[in-house]
């Protein structure tokens, strides 16, 4: 429960609040969080739950997943909450940013269109299931010591932890694969977890800046930077020779993770 309770204090909200339905006809659940927990662990994969493990610790995974259907199961399960409570916004704008039906579709199409990569190489896989363990149970206890601290009414913080735990179970899982496994099968794996990383997780990962350079900038861009430059290189040079310079702190926070507990029944 701790990874979806904290999903919830990010979005501003209560794990004990409902939501009323606007309607009858909309027919949105009550208890729509619960229900979305419940699918997402069906499947075992969704890194802020601490999932992935299964890949590694289990030859048949891929095959359950995939060929008998869970993974289908729980992408339907996700569309259709979705799909009722799609008249109330509260409830949308809330589901839309625990989770995309697209992204897990995307997902699932990584993982599961070359199940025989994974079932042939599973010694591989299983070859590193001693440090993902240890791996993943060292984030989960930094997860939950990072929200034992943590200001629930400081969504932002809240926030900065599930992702931070999300981000390092992909690595847990991925990392020890990468030079022992086919690359192929490394890049399906990392690949399909992050598609079901939640949204508000993705959109904070920065945009890489383009290093390419354009081959020709307006006189007034140009002037302005050379002028930026010379004040900057003289700026520079008067504080070098009268102070040392001063750098920010960098932060020794440690990066929160970690592991939930998947609550029994969907209503």
């Amino acid at each position: 429960m701790d990874t979806i309770l904290a999903l919830f204090l990010f979005l501003g909200l209560s794990a004990g609040q409902t939501v009323p339905e606007v309607s009858v006809k909309a027919r949105c659940p009550t208890d729509y969080r619960r229900r979305v927990e419940t699918c997402i662990m069906e499947a075992q994969l969704a890194p802020q739950a601490g999932g992935g493990i299964t890949l590694v610790l289990n030859k048949d995974t891929i095959v359950n997943l995939c060929d008998r259907g869970i993974l289908r199961k729980t992408i339907d399960c996700l569309e259709e909450i979705h799909a009722r409570c799609v008249h109330n916004v509260t409830v949308l704008q809330e589901l839309d940013r625990l989770y995309s039906g697209a992204s897990w579709e995307q997902g699932a199409q990584l993982i599961c269109e070359d199940t025989q990569l994974f079932q042939n190489n599973f010694h591989c896989l299983s070859h590193s299931a001693t440090s993902v363990t240890s791996c993943i149970l060292m984030r989960t206890h930094t997860f939950r010591m990072g929200l034992a601290f943590a200001d629930p009414s400081d969504h932002a913080r809240v926030r900065d932890i599930t992702c931070s735990f999300a981000e390092s179970i992909v690595k847990c899982v991925c990392s020890p694969l990468e030079g022992t496994c086919p690359m192929d099968l490394t890049k399906r794996v990392a690949g399909g977890m992050r598609f079901f990383l939640p949204p508000f997780c993705i959109d904070d990962i920065p945009t890489p800046t383009p290093t390419t350079t354009p081959t020709s900038m307006p006189d007034a861009v140009t002037k302005s930077t050379t002028t930026t430059t010379t004040a900057t290189t003289t700026t520079t040079t008067t504080t070098s020779s009268t102070a040392s310079t001063t750098r920010p702190a960098e932060s020794t926070t440690p990066l929160p993770d970690q592991t939930v507990q998947a609550e029994d029944g969907q209503n």
